[in-house]
């Protein structure tokens, strides 16, 4: 990349800056912090990167791009509006009534939108499955992206933690087949959700990938432990 590109580059980042802080404020709501954050990506993708037609949103062969932390929508919205995709005067109808601009992408209304997204971590799911279609069919597009990794993190390990303290508990109450029903619960959600794609993640996230699997030993370690410490102590 010259210097002359990276500071065009530089100068469309702030103009999506100011269509997010315009939309936003126009709406009297919305998540102005990560999608502020999140221009310089934006541009690179839209105006370097991504190989897309904007009179031809459903190109076949085009790039595709999910965002999986739709809250930041107001972001990709401005980007989509100067790239050419719709008129950028259309930002300040953010979030208002009967407008195609709504909190969280719609592929349904909004051109240059691939995917409707929201829940933190879907995207990543969707993209892959994306990926994997675009092999078979034996399209040319490649398909890129963004997830709020930190979010899913917490919350599994969240959800950890949450299992063990459960498991803990030494209340007569708590009958042992609800422990047995939990820990089977969570093995299965856990192993669906990070196993299930645990190879897409460790080749984007080598180390994510196996401090996932790390977590999933060490529980069923825990769960094991737990087992051993009741029967003994019923003895």
């Amino acid at each position: 990349m010259t210097p002359q590109e990276k500071k065009q580059l530089q100068v469309m980042a702030c103009k999506v800056r100011m269509g997010v802080i315009e939309g936003v404020h126009a709406a009297k709501s919305g998540h102005p912090g990560g999608s502020l954050s999140a221009a310089d990506m934006f541009t690179y993708l839209y105006f370097k990167e991504l190989r897309v037609d904007p009179k031809n949103p459903q190109w076949e062969d085009r790039d595709r791009f999910v965002l999986s932390k739709g809250h930041t929508a107001p972001g990709l919205y401005a980007t989509l509006a100067l790239r050419g995709f719709f008129p950028v005067e259309d930002l300040v109808t953010l979030r208002k009534m009967g407008s195609y601009l709504q909190g969280h992408p719609n592929m349904n209304s909004v051109p240059g939108v691939d995917m409707s997204t929201g829940s933190l971590g879907q995207g990543i799911s969707v993209a892959c499955g994306m990926a994997l279609a675009s092999r078979l069919n034996g399209a040319l597009g490649t398909v890129y992206g963004v997830m709020l990794l930190v979010a899913m993190f917490c919350n599994a390990l969240a959800s950890l933690v949450g299992m063990m303290a459960y498991l803990e508990q030494k209340s007569a109450r708590v009958q042992r087949r609800r422990k047995v029903l939990l820990a089977v619960s969570c093995l299965l959600a856990w192993a669906g959700s990070l196993l299930g794609f645990g190879e897409v993640i460790s080749v984007v996230f080598p180390i994510f990938g196996y401090i996932s699997i790390a977590f999933l030993v060490f529980m069923v370690i825990h769960f094991l432990r737990a087992k051993k410490a009741e029967r003994n102590s019923a003895v």
